[in-house]
C-alpha cells in the first residue's frame, strides 16, 4: 500500500476532517511516517521513540500499524503498563480510529488471570456454603447471581469493590491452573478469551501479563504477534522485575495446611491406610518447624532490611526445614500417584472436581517448596535482593536486562516499537537500554508540540535544610503553604515520603484554607483526580505514584511542587543490592539516572495542552548547585528561577 501519513495527520488530513478539536502537530506526523516506513522496509528490529506529552502518540502509532496489519493480515500486540490505559484503548482510542478509517477489524483486551472467575473455585464456593465476609453471604450470592448472566467472567462487572475479599475465593489462581485436565475446561472464561484472541487484529494487554507468561511461567504468550507496540516503555524493567519476584510466607503455609484443605485430601480420595499415615506423620513433624522458622524471622529481622545472611535464624535450620518439606512433597506424590485414575503424569482429558482440588493442592505445595528454597538460598546476592515483609520472605532480581530481550523477541515479530515520553537521560537512550537490555535499531526523539519556554518556568527553592535535618518537614510545610496561597490553589504537590505527605495534608487543613485540600488515600485515585479536575481551585497532595498518569489540562493545574530530587531510598533492599552489584559507579550509573527520569516525569505533569501555563517548583537547591549532576539537562529547556529561603522569608529570587 502506497500511503502518506500527511493524508492522515497533515493540516488538511483525515484527522482534521473527522475531529473538531484536532490540532496539527508536525511531530505527530513525523512519528507516524517513521513507523510506516519501518513497517514497510521489512528489516525488523526495534524502533525506540521518545514522544513527549501532547504529541498524540497513540494515534501516531496505531494508524500506520493498523493500515499495515489490515493490508498484510498481521496481528498487533499493544502492551501498556496498566489496566486503565488498556481500557482507554479499548473503549475510546481504537473505536475512534476504526470509525475514522471506516474499516472494521477485531480487537480485545487480555487481562491477567486474577481479573476473571475460576469456575472450579466457584463450584467449591457453592459446595462449602456461602461465605459471609460479615455480610451474611450477600457478596457471595451477588457473585453467583452475576455468573448466571456474564459472558466474560470479568470481575470488574460485579458491583463490589475490586479488593473485596469475596473475590479471593473465586478468581483464577496464578498457579494451580489445571488446563485441559480441569473439569470446567470447556466453560472456562480465560480459555474462551484466549481462543477468541487468536482472531483479533489488535490484542491489548499489559507488561505484567506478558512477562508472567514468558518470565514467570516460562510459557509462550497466548497470541503470536507480528508487531509489538510497547507504550510507556520506561516501565518495562520494573514490570519484568515484579513478575520475576519470588516470595513465601507463614500465611501461605497455614493456608495450605488448614484443616479444610487436608480434609479434601483425605476424604475425597481413596487413599490406602499407609499413605494416610505418611501424610499425617510428615504433616505433624514438618509444620511446627516451618512455622517456628517464620516465627524466628519475625523476632530477629526487621521489615525491609536487606538480608545477606541468616544470623539468629541459622541457615542450617532453614535447610533442615526445607528438607522436611521436600520429604512431605515426596510422600504426597507417592500417595497421590497410587490413586486409581488420577496419576498426575498421565495425559487425561479431565478429572473430577474432588480430584482436581487435590491436584491443585499438590501444585501449590510444589510452588511453595520451590519459593522457600529460593528465598533461603542467599548465594545469588547481589544479582538478587532478599528481605522480609511482614510474615513473608521476598526475593527480587536487581536487574532484568538479561531476560527482557529474549522475552520480547520470543515470537520473532516483524518489528518492536518502544515509545514513551521519558526514555532518555542526559539526552541519551543509554541508561534505558542498559536497564532493559534492549538495543535499538532506530532511535527517534521528538520535541514537544508546545512552546514550553513560553508556557512554563522551573523554580528551584533552596530551603537551607537537608531531608535528615531537624525541622525539615515543618519548613517544607510552610514553604508549600506560601506557594499554594500565592497561586490560589490549583496545585499538584508531589512528595517523596508518606510521612511528609501526611504532615503537609494535616498542616494545610489546620489552616482552614479557602481552597479544597485533597490528599492521597482519602478517596480512590480516580475519584481524587476527578474532584481535582472539577474543583478548579483545589490542591492535590500525592506521593511518588502520582508522578505518572495524571492528566489535568486547563486551569485546575497551574503549579506542580516537588519536595526534592527523587533519589531512591538508600536503605531500600533493592537499591542496596543494586549498589553492591554495580560497585563504586552505582550512583552515577544508576541512582542519578533514576532520579533524573523520575524528576522529569513529575515536572511533565504541568503542561498538557497548548493553552496550559504555570510553574514547576522543586524544593531542592541541588538541582542548580550540583552542576556535576547536570539535572537541568534532563528537564525542559525553559527559564529557571532560583529562590533562597531563610527562616520564614524569601531572601532572594533570581533568574538563572
Amino acid at each position: 500500500m502506497n500511503c502518506l501519513m500527511e493524508d492522515f495527520f497533515g493540516p488538511k488530513g483525515l484527522l482534521k476532517r473527522r475531529f473538531v478539536d484536532f490540532e496539527y502537530r508536525k511531530s505527530q506526523e513525523s512519528l507516524a511516517s517513521a513507523l510506516w516506513q519501518a513497517l514497510n522496509e521489512e528489516h525488523g528490529g526495534v524502533l525506540s521513540a521518545e514522544a513527549p506529552t501532547g504529541l498524540g502518540k497513540t494515534f501516531a502509532v496505531l494508524v500506520p500499524a493498523l493500515l499495515w496489519a489490515i493490508e498484510n493480515k498481521k496481528k498487533i500486540l499493544f502492551l501498556t503498563a496498566s489496566i486503565p490505559l488498556q481500557e482507554q484503548l479499548f473503549f475510546k482510542d481504537i473505536p475512534q480510529i476504526s470509525q475514522m478509517l471506516e474499516t472494521d477489524f477485531s480487537f480485545g483486551i487480555l487481562k491477567g488471570r486474577k481479573n476473571y472467575v475460576c469456575l472450579r473455585k466457584v463450584e467449591n464456593l457453592g459446595l462449602q456454603g456461602f461465605l459471609s465476609f460479615n455480610d451474611e453471604g450477600r457478596s457471595s450470592r451477588k457473585i453467583l447471581e452475576w455468573l448466571k448472566e456474564t459472558k466474560t467472567g470479568d470481575i470488574s462487572e460485579v458491583s463490589l469493590r475490586p479488593d473485596h475479599p469475596a473475590f479471593l475465593s473465586v478468581i483464577c489462581p496464578e498457579n494451580g491452573c489445571l488446563g485441559h485436565k480441569c473439569p470446567f475446561r470447556n466453560e472456562c472464561y480465560v480459555q474462551k478469551l484466549i481462543a477468541s484472541s487468536q482472531e483479533w487484529t489488535v490484542v491489548i494487554s499489559n507488561y505484567h501479563l506478558y512477562f508472567a507468561y514468558l518470565l514467570g511461567a516460562s510459557k509462550p504468550f497466548p497470541v503470536k504477534p507480528d508487531l509489538i507496540i510497547c507504550d510507556e516503555a520506561h516501565k518495562i524493567s520494573d514490570a519484568a522485575r515484579s513478575v520475576s519476584s519470588i516470595s513465601v510466607s507463614a500465611d501461605d503455609v497455614r493456608h495450605l495446611f488448614e484443616s479444610r484443605n487436608l480434609g479434601n485430601l483425605k476424604n475425597n480420595l481413596v487413599l490406602e491406610r499407609k499413605h494416610l499415615d505418611i501424610v499425617e506423620t510428615v504433616y505433624k513433624e514438618c509444620l511446627p518447624d516451618v512455622l517456628d522458622f517464620f516465627g524466628s524471622l519475625q523476632r530477629s529481622i526487621r521489615d525491609g532490611v536487606l538480608i545477606t545472611k541468616f544470623d539468629v535464624v541459622s541457615k542450617e535450620k532453614g535447610e533442615q526445614t526445607v528438607a522436611e518439606l521436600i520429604n512431605l512433597k515426596n510422600a504426597l506424590l507417592s500417595a497421590v500417584a497410587d490413586i486409581r485414575g488420577a496419576e498426575l503424569t498421565s495425559d487425561i482429558s479431565g478429572i473430577s472436581l474432588e480430584k482436581s482440588n487435590v491436584v491443585v493442592w499438590f501444585d501449590e505445595l510444589t510452588s511453595l517448596i520451590k519459593a522457600f528454597q529460593w528465598c533461603l538460598d542467599l548465594d545469588r546476592f547481589p544479582s538478587w535482593a532478599y528481605w522480609k515483609e511482614g510474615t513473608s520472605l521476598v526475593s527480587k532480581p536487581t536487574i532484568c536486562s538479561d531476560s527482557i530481550p529474549d522475552a520480547l523477541m520470543y515470537s520473532m515479530p516483524d518489528l518492536i516499537v518502544m515509545i514513551s515520553a521519558t526514555l532518555r537521560v542526559d539526552n541519551s537512550f543509554s541508561y534505558w537500554e542498559k536497564e532493559t537490555g534492549i538495543t535499538s535499531d532506530l532511535r527517534l526523539v521528538f520535541d514537544s508540540p508546545f512552546p514550553l519556554e513560553k508556557q512554563m518556568e522551573i523554580w528551584v527553592v533552596e530551603t537551607g535544610l537537608r531531608v535528615t535535618d531537624c525541622g525539615y518537614d515543618e519548613k517544607n510545610c510552610r514553604i508549600i503553604e506560601r506557594l499554594i496561597d500565592e497561586n490560589h490553589g490549583r496545585t499538584l504537590v508531589l512528595l517523596s515520603s508518606m510521612r511528609l505527605l501526611r504532615k503537609v495534608g494535616e498542616y494545610l487543613r489546620d489552616e482552614n484554607k479557602e481552597y479544597t485540600i485533597l490528599v492521597q488515600g482519602d478517596l480512590p485515585r480516580n475519584e481524587l483526580l476527578e474532584k481535582f479536575r472539577e474543583d478548579v481551585d483545589s490542591v492535590l497532595i500525592g506521593s511518588v505514584s502520582f508522578r505518572e498518569g495524571i492528566d489535568v489540562p486547563g486551569n485546575s493545574l497551574s503549579q506542580v511542587i516537588i519536595d526534592r530530587i527523587p533519589f531512591p531510598h538508600p536503605q531500600d533492599p533493592l537499591v542496596q543490592a543494586r549498589n553492591a552489584y554495580e560497585g563504586p559507579g552505582a550512583f552515577l550509573n544508576v541512582t542519578l539516572p533514576v532520579a533524573k527520569m523520575y524528576l522529569r516525569q513529575a515536572v511533565g505533569r504541568l503542561i498538557r495542552t497548548a493553552n496550559d501555563k504555570g510553574r514547576s517548583i522543586i524544593l531542592d537547591g541541588r538541582v542548580l548547585a550540583r552542576k556535576d549532576w547536570s539535572i537541568p539537562s534532563s528537564l525542559p529547556k525553559v527559564k529557571y528561577k532560583k529562590i533562597t529561603v531563610k527562616d520564614n522569608s524569601v531572601a532572594s529570587r533570581d533568574s538563572v
